[in-house]
Parts: structure tokens; C-alpha cells; sequence
């Protein structure tokens, strides 16, 4: 049995959630297994029951388990398991590599330009207010996978900031320039036919289908945005979701 690390700063409940999940992705907890009781967790690792339900809350989050209410928590198997959850987000590169790739970056120049109309309703600017777009290639395994346009108003950067937009990473840089980590984007997903120039750049024939997330950075205490971002995605990249049905 794998011990739980008491000296550690990592939470007990995030721990025992790696240790289960290492299970069922082993298979030595198969699809469709019921998991051991709350109890048995409890006793089995000397936690309180809170702390087992949070490992489970975890781990249900993640795609690892779902649960039927008054029968118990069951494992899903690695055929359902969701490797990027399109209701979470991170960055670019960590977002490849989690889908298995090895990822690299270009950047292709920082532009200060009037904010374009659906710039400017999401960051709630004024009429001809500028704003600095940063327009990056993400690469998986060299291969052309996301092309993103990052814009930040203009009056929030000082004279000289970073122009590569500090590399990869954009939500950094919108923490440093409003002191407080980023946890919340709105993003409206819309498929659409690749234009000319965005062909281009993903190495793709014009009017192919892709992904366009639009995303709204977000300051949920002050009820602010901080940033925008338009990201285009290849067609060979794919995300999945675990639809719960609700009850009628």
C-alpha cells in the first residue's frame, strides 16, 4: 500500500486522489469498479471523512470516477478518461503536453492597434482606445496547433514591457500587471472556416473547420475584465467532456 506523505505542504486529499488515480490508470482498480467505501478510505489511511470526500470531489473533477448516488463511486476507464477538460484551462504549452505532445512556441510580433469592436465590448474600453495584441504559433511536436491573439489595453502596460508577451506566458503577465492570480475566464466556443490567414499559419487549406475559443479573463472580486484572447485550433486537436444527465 502507498503511504500518504505527512511532511509534505501537498494536501492530504490531493495526495490520496493521486494514489487512486494511479490505480484506475494502472488498472488495478478496472472500468467500472467500485471503489472502496469512505470508510474503508478512512480507515485504510487514517483520514478524516471530509478529507476522503474531497479526494473523491477530486477526482469525479478530474474524470477519473463518477458517482451513483446511493450505490457508491466507480471508476471510468482510460477509454473515457478526459485528458484536457474544456471547463478548466492553463496554458498553452502545459495544455500540449497534457494531450501528449512536445510543445514549442513562435512568436510573430506585438502589434498596438484601436481595440477591434469585439475587443473592446469584452474589456469594456472606450472608442478608439488601443490596446497591444501579442500574436503567437503554439507548435505539437512541430506540427502547427494553436495560433493565439493575446490583447491587453494599452494603458496597462508601461513603456516598456515585454514585447514577446512575456513568451508563453500571457496569464502571468496578467497577473503581474494586475497583482492577483487569474482564475476565471468566459469563453464563447465557435466553430467556423479558417480564413486565408489563418490557414497560414496553421498549415491548413482556407475554409477549413476549427475551433475559435474567445476568452474573457476575468476578475471575479472586482467583476472586471483583465484580458482577451482569441485562440484557433487546428482540427487535430480534440477535447472531450463527461455530460452528466440531470434528473427529470
Amino acid at each position: 500500500m502507498i503511504n500518504l506523505n505527512r511532511d509534505t505542504v501537498v494536501p492530504l486529499y490531493h495526495q490520496l486522489s493521486e494514489i487512486l488515480k494511479e490505480l484506475i490508470q494502472s488498472g488495478q482498480i478496472p472500468a467500472g469498479t467500485k471503489l472502496p467505501s469512505e470508510r474503508e478510505l478512512m480507515d485504510r489511511y487514517h483520514l478524516s471523512r471530509n478529507t476522503v470526500r474531497q479526494a473523491i470531489d477530486l477526482l469525479v473533477h478530474d474524470g477519473f470516477v463518477y458517482q451513483d448516488h446511493g450505490k457508491g463511486n466507480y471508476s471510468i476507464g482510460p477509454f473515457l478518461n478526459i485528458q484536457y477538460r474544456i471547463d478548466t484551462f492553463v496554458e498553452h504549452s502545459e495544455f500540449l503536453r497534457r494531450v501528449g505532445s512536445t510543445p514549442t512556441y513562435k512568436n510573430f510580433g506585438t502589434d498596438e492597434i484601436v481595440a477591434p469592436e469585439e475587443v473592446r465590448k469584452a474589456l469594456r474600453l472606450g472608442e478608439n482606445e488601443l490596446v497591444v495584441c501579442f500574436t503567437k504559433l503554439f507548435f505539437a511536436n512541430n506540427e502547427p496547433a494553436i495560433l493565439t491573439l493575446d490583447y491587453l489595453p494599452r494603458k496597462l502596460l508601461g513603456d516598456n514591457y515585454d514585447r514577446t508577451g512575456s513568451g508563453d506566458a500571457y496569464i502571468r503577465l496578467l497577473e503581474e500587471i494586475n497583482g492577483r492570480m487569474v482564475k476565471f475566464t468566459l469563453s464563447d466556443i465557435v466553430a467556423m472556416n479558417a480564413t486565408q490567414e489563418i490557414a497560414e499559419y496553421l498549415n491548413l487549406t482556407p475554409g477549413s473547420s476549427i475551433l475559435l475559443f474567445q476568452e474573457t479573463f476575468l476578475d471575479p472580486s472586482k467583476n472586471v475584465p483583465l484580458g482577451f484572447a482569441s485562440n484557433y485550433y487546428h482540427p487535430n486537436i480534440h477535447f472531450r467532456i463527461l455530460r452528466h444527465r440531470l434528473n427529470p
